[in-house]
């Protein structure tokens, strides 16, 4: 259970009646709670063991009534989908591994579509609901969960009254908590289906286990000309990553790449002998085998059929990264620590910890990627001061990349700084806000402010959005993108900052689907969340100089959890810069 009462920074909080909570009394209320909901638990043991019980046998009977009888789950990156798989083993749910094709009938895909006849190939995952932690299982992976639909019309009556008043009138407040979509088929960037079957054909393979062995990787020999590995798994990332770190020369290929007679894709990492030490042939075995990922050992640069081999200027240089990860004032800690715990933990990337009031003192030029986690700008302006940020934005025109999330890009877009021409959606007041046409209730939509106020937006700008996960299309052919097999990405929102269309640089993650066709899970406000979203930007690329200034729509990390848009930031990590780090 979850208890949360008396909380925030302060040691001692005055509520609005004028009373006083301090922060021991706080303690004593948490310790009060939870030890009463121990002894009840301990005085009614059998009754609650009955209801544990009941609740997995209902799991087991229950799922012949439910429409998805089945998941089953690859993806590109075999790393993300292991992961995800040992992670349901850890929790006890049942997990199999195929080692045989699988059939099915009626499988849907997550992306939407009708449910089709499909066959499956040997290594997917399945989870069937028929099982214990059948529940469990369909909370994590169900496309869209459902909603009380007494819920949805009072929060949507709330939304109707607040969209006919002023900025600075009162509006009523929304009673959800927390988000309302949490897919892992969305959050990790699963390929996924849903069986519909109702009979299951019987599936040929091993269960997973909690230790289950990750991918291996290593050579497949020693390159005469250079080694090639592709990007698009995790294990690629780590090992670009560490690659840089033990000085290799590593470059990156911008289109279709042929070597010897095998095609690999833009993006595509290559290191070659030639520009590297004797070593090179030691550490990329070692490195590659830490990381789980198949190098291949090429043996000509000559192309073959094609433009472009390994010995092509099309291969440009990737320079190591020294990164500065700004936190302090204006940062929240769950963003901030989302991003370190990303780099510095999963991809082995160390990163500077620094708060943005102390980049004054730094020497800039010993960097070259900073990234400001999703935060507010105007305190971030603060912080940072005129003065350094006319430094930093100086930086970045030498060859820096700044990536920035949510709020905190709009630091870009200042008219001190010019480095992004992105916008706000609905910032500047409407033309025509005084002469809207609504201004009457109409009393089928239950009560409402009588009037609407002249200062209301009316539905022109967004509504926060309460943790949704949306379709975004994918440009592939810009760099940002390199390692996505797919057009379409599901991206992950809560808040209310639409960004417009870069009119100066690139905007290669975009919400171009019809409305209605946006929402991929949760809630989203109707006739205003997904009719404001469409054609605006969730990832943009924008020139400055010899560096570029990369702005991300939301927390690509949110929670932590997320991680289908972390090539996203990576991309701009490795390959945004113009320069080395001094």
């Amino acid at each position: 259970m979850t208890y949360e009462s008396d909380g925030g920074p302060e040691l001692r909080i005055r509520k609005d009646d004028g009373t006083v909570t301090t922060f021991e009394m706080g303690i004593a209320h948490h310790y009060v709670a939870a030890m009463a909901s121990l002894a009840t638990l301990a005085a009614n043991r059998e009754s609650r063991l009955l209801d544990a019980w009941q609740y997995h046998a209902d799991a087991v009977s229950g799922a012949k009534a439910k429409t998805v009888k089945r998941y089953v789950f690859t993806s590109k990156d075999p790393w993300r989908a292991a992961w995800v798989a040992r992670r349901f083993a850890e929790e006890g749910v049942e997990v199999m591994q195929t080692t045989a094709p699988l059939g099915a009938t009626l499988a849907r895909d997550f992306f939407g579509g009708a449910a089709a006849r499909r066959t499956f190939p040997a290594g997917v995952y399945v989870v069937d609901l028929a099982q214990p932690q059948g529940k469990l299982a369909s909370a994590l992976l169900e496309a869209k969960p459902g909603f009380d639909t007494s819920f949805v019309r009072q929060e949507t009556a709330k939304f109707e009254r607040n969209r006919r008043r002023g900025e600075d009138q009162e509006r009523d407040s929304y009673s959800f908590y927390d988000v309302t979509a949490w897919s892992l088929v969305y959050a990790q960037n699963l390929e996924a289906w849903q069986v519909e079957d109702a009979a299951l054909a019987a599936v040929t393979g091993a269960r997973v286990t909690a230790d289950v062995v990750m991918p291996v990787g290593g050579t497949t020999g020693r390159a005469q000309s250079s080694y090639v590995f592709a990007p698009g798994s995790t294990g690629a990332t780590k090992l670009a990553f560490a690659l840089l770190r033990k000085g290799v020369n590593l470059g990156v290929v911008g289109t279709t790449m042929m070597a010897d007679g095998m095609a690999y894709p833009r993006g595509s990492f290559v290191a070659r002998v030639a520009r590297n030490a004797a070593s090179l042939h030691e550490i990329i075995a070692a490195e590659a085998k830490a990381a789980g990922v198949m190098v291949t050992a090429v043996r000509s640069a000559y192309p073959d059929t094609a433009a472009v081999g390994t010995g092509s200027p099309d291969v440009r240089p990737v320079f190591a990264p020294k990164i500065l990860l700004v936190g302090g004032d204006g940062v929240p800690q769950t963003t901030f620590g989302a991003t370190w715990h990303y780099f510095a933990e999963e991809l082995g990337q160390p990163v500077v910890p620094i708060m943005g009031r102390a980049l004054s003192r730094v020497d800039l030029a010993a960097y070259n990627v900073i990234i400001i986690p999703d935060g507010q700008a105007g305190r971030l302006v603060d912080q940072i001061g005129a003065a350094t940020m006319t430094r930093v934005v100086e930086w970045v025109r030498g060859g820096g990349s700044m990536i920035a999330y949510g709020d905190a890009a709009q630091l870009f877009q200042r008219k001190d700084v010019e480095l992004s021409t992105l916008k706000v959606l609905g910032a500047e007041k409407p033309k025509d806000a005084d002469k809207l046409a609504d201004t009457t209730a109409n009393a089928s939509k239950g009560p409402v402010p009588p009037l609407v106020s002249p200062e209301a937006t009316a539905g022109k700008t967004p509504e926060y959005v309460p943790g949704a996960i949306f379709r975004a299309a994918l440009d592939r052919t810009h760099w940002l993108t390199y390692g996505y097999a797919q057009d379409e990405l599901a991206v992950f929102i809560d808040g209310d900052t639409f960004y417009t269309p870069s009119t100066s640089g690139d905007n290669p993650v975009s919400f171009l689907a019809k409305e209605g066709d946006l929402l991929l899970s949760g809630f989203s406000w109707p006739k205003n969340t997904e009719r404001l979203l469409k054609g605006t930007v969730y990832a943009a690329a924008e020139k400055a100089g010899r560096g570029t200034a990369v702005t991300i729509a939301s927390d690509p990390f949110f929670r932590a959890f997320w991680r289908g848009a972390a090539p996203l930031v990576t991309n701009a990590v490795l390959f945004g810069t113009g320069r080395a780090a001094k």
